[in-house]
């Protein structure tokens, strides 16, 4: 295969497996349709798993990119407060994405995972601005002067917005 192709997986539980044999024979791989943290975890893993068999068996390995679509999961909160008519702002919905991208980011640093989080289906430019995109561990696909690690963005990357309640910052 090569080297510019990526195999585009769900991050499902077939696409997880199917993910970890990709990497096994050394293919490089996209997961992709991920909302939440507990997915873009277990991509990060199994991409772990797919290397250790990749480098046992002396196989080239090739990148794992876990996207996180933000806007999705944002729309996905608005649809589900107006359906349920709760009193949620939009300014929480807003960090309810962001929250979670964040989350990713720390966690795929804490931890070391070698796969890259991909921040994909922006909304607005507090996507960009208040993301992690740019850090070692976590990339724009939608790529501006912004987030390239701009002195701005470095000041906003490690923020949270402040309406989200300790518990769920991490």
């Amino acid at each position: 295969m090569a080297p510019n192709i990526t195999v585009k997986l769900p991050a499902t539980a077939a696409g997880l497996d199917a993910l970890e044999e990709c990497t096994a024979l050394g293919l490089s791989t996209t997961a992709t349709v991920s909302f939440t943290l507990p997915q873009v975890i277990a991509v990060a893993e199994r991409y772990h798993l797919g290397l250790a068999r990749a480098r046992q068996a002396a196989v080239a390995t090739r990148p794992c990119f876990a996207v996180i679509m933000i806007g999705r999961l944002d729309d996905y909160l608005r649809e589900v407060a107006q359906d349920q008519q709760a009193a949620v702002s939009e300014a929480d919905i807003r960090c309810a994405g962001l929250a979670v991208t964040k989350r990713a980011d720390q966690l795929f640093r804490k931890r070391g995972y070698e796969a890259t989080l991909v921040v994909a289906a922006l909304r607005g430019p507090h996507h960009m601005l208040d993301s992690p995109a740019g850090n070692s561990s976590c990339r724009c696909i939608q790529k501006s002067r912004t987030c390239s690690c701009s002195p701005a963005f470095r000041r906003l990357s490690g923020l949270m917005c402040p309406s989200i309640p300790p518990r769920l910052r991490g």
